[in-house]
């Protein structure tokens, strides 16, 4: 099973051996971001965390450390790329589905749209603490139900990112991720210059979801 997870979670939660929101409970083909591939969580009452990201060696974390917190570790699988969307370059879709969802009134919804996914349900202590790590969430809904996910993840003041991006199967490439996306991108480009996603490269449906939201590769500084 593969999740999208933004770069910087993974030092975060690697830190911390703390099983963060989504992770690795999105299928890549929508997400970007932790989410949106950057690792999965294989075990989560083990805290079993593969990593799958260059991210890990971008965050300054060295292979033996996670061996010594009793955490597996496989070479990454894809390049992950940065991309970042400005005011300008924003290229909203509508939104009229989606909205934020409440910690308390929609945990059901979001238990339920992960039972449909064939994943196990987080409880509200877990439902909880994936907020307190700085996610908020918002769904596009079908007849009351859920049937995207995205999240803003607030690193800093100064430092939010698109993620935990998610549509089910049923609904994919009808514009419910596109939209979802579109008002959390909304969201953070009110508050900041930017908003930044990390993406797998070889993550295709994704890549073209964010390209077409007005999100563009950052190129890497060399050597």
């Amino acid at each position: 099973m593969n999740g999208n997870v933004l770069s910087f979670l993974v030092r975060r939660t690697l830190r911390r051996r703390a099983a963060s929101p989504l992770l690795g409970r999105f299928d890549a083909a929508d997400v970007s971001l932790r989410g949106s591939g950057a690792f999965r969580v294989e075990n989560l009452c083990a805290a079993i965390i593969t990593v799958r990201c260059l991210n890990v060696q971008r965050a300054g974390i060295d292979a033996r450390d996670l061996e010594n917190e009793g955490m597996d570790t496989v070479l990454p699988e894809s390049t992950i790329l940065t991309l970042i969307c400005t005011r300008e370059s924003f290229q909203p879709a509508s939104v009229e589905w989606v909205r934020w969802l409440a910690l308390n009134a929609d945990l059901y919804r979001v238990q339920q749209a992960f039972r449909t996914g064939g994943l196990p349900a987080p409880a509200y202590p877990e439902w909880e603490a994936w907020h307190r790590e700085g996610y908020r969430f918002s769904a596009a809904m079908v007849q009351n139900t859920i049937v995207s996910t995205a999240a803003v993840l607030k690193h800093s003041e100064n430092d939010w990112e698109l993620a935990a991006v998610r549509t089910q199967e049923a609904h994919r490439r009808s514009g419910y991720g596109k939209a979802a996306c579109t008002f959390i991108t909304h969201y953070i480009l009110d508050n900041l210059p930017q908003a930044v996603c990390y993406i797998a490269a070889d993550n295709e449906p994704m890549l073209n979801l964010a390209k077409g939201l007005g999100y563009r590769v950052q190129e890497t500084e060399g050597p």
